[in-house]
């Protein structure tokens, strides 16, 4: 049986709650290529002189990508942030391999594609990477 490509789509927002403000700086080392992934708070980023502070603690890292928190959280209590690489913590039939979705922006709120076959939710899923750290994931897939 063909698993069907499902849209998901969680509200970030509570009656009335606003969900935390958190950013994801991926960078890379200038002279290994190593890739890291730094998280901050709203609060952090905007206090502080923030860039003129990286800039000095990470001379030798650009930033390649800054990916924002969802709110939401996977099967484990994991943040989920946009470019994260996912799977379904159900088990596929036999013969079947898990599928990998990633987490997409949509405006508002987040949309994650999956191709689980039923609608998901994101109690279901896992965070297993992201496209910047771990790229091969994704090349598994095709």
């Amino acid at each position: 049986m063909e698993a069907k490509n499902t849209n998901f789509v969680q509200e970030t927002e509570k009656a009335g709650e606003m969900r935390e403000i958190k950013f994801s700086y991926i960078a890379q080392h200038g002279d290994t290529g190593y890739i890291m992934d730094q998280r901050f708070t709203m609060e952090q980023i905007e206090g502080c002189n923030f860039i003129a502070q990286w800039r000095k603690k990470f001379r030798r890292w650009g930033i390649i990508a800054r990916r924002e928190f969802t709110g939401l959280l996977d099967k484990n209590g994991k943040e989920i942030y946009e470019g994260d690489i996912l799977t379904s913590s159900t088990q596929p039939k036999e013969g079947d391999e898990p599928t990998l979705s990633v987490v997409q922006w949509s405006n508002t709120p987040y949309t994650a594609h999956f191709n689980f076959g039923s609608a998901p939710a994101c109690h279901l899923a896992i965070v297993i990477g992201n496209i910047y750290e771990n790229p091969e994931l994704l090349e598994e897939e095709k």
